[in-house]
């Protein structure tokens, strides 16, 4: 499997999961102010690509990451439900001051719960064809504090797929 049809069939997942609104690649310097609808999946480039020839396997390495901007739950299939975090009681008064930190660390737990179920999608896909060897594995997941100069937190995953090597000599 070439690392296109790897892509493609994560842009395939992330169209079809019902909480992900758009799926982005690219360099990891790059952002697409502006552009991105969240939450979003994204592919992060350089990848690298490790090749096992007694086993005639190719393992693709990069960095997967969830992006999320808002405290949006969904209650039910259909609605979408405003979460307001933008309190701590004291005393019965508002305060205000830890509101956005509040609000970070929530969006940020949210990113983590969708990346994992994101990813147990991923390890769970049956591919079929002449190339069906699909394996994924991945790392530590990390949050990402106030990514890019939106008001965007997530969290990040380095993620491993590997599958038959279609490039190999016979």
């Amino acid at each position: 499997m070439k690392f296109k049809q790897v892509i493609e069939i994560i842009r395939d997942l992330s169209n079809k999961h019902r909480l992900v609104r758009s799926f982005h690649t690219g360099l990891d310097s790059q952002h697409n102010e502006g552009n991105i609808d969240y939450p979003a999946v994204r592919l992060a480039f350089p990848y690298r690509a490790t090749v096992n020839n007694d086993e005639e396997l190719i393992t693709y390495t990069f960095k997967m990451s969830l992006l999320v901007n808002s405290l949006e739950e969904e209650v039910a299939s259909g609605y979408e439900m405003e979460v307001n975090t933008n309190y701590l009681m004291e005393d019965d008064t508002t305060d205000e001051i830890c509101s956005p930190l509040t609000d970070e660390m929530q969006m940020r737990e949210k990113a983590i719960r969708m990346i994992c179920h994101f990813i147990e999608k991923l390890e769970s896909l049956e591919v079929d064809g002449i190339y069906e060897y699909f394996d994924v594995s991945f790392g530590q997941i990390q949050g990402i504090e106030r990514a890019y100069s939106d008001f965007v937190t997530g969290c990040e995953v380095d993620l491993t797929i590997t599958v038959c090597n279609v490039y190999k000599c016979e």
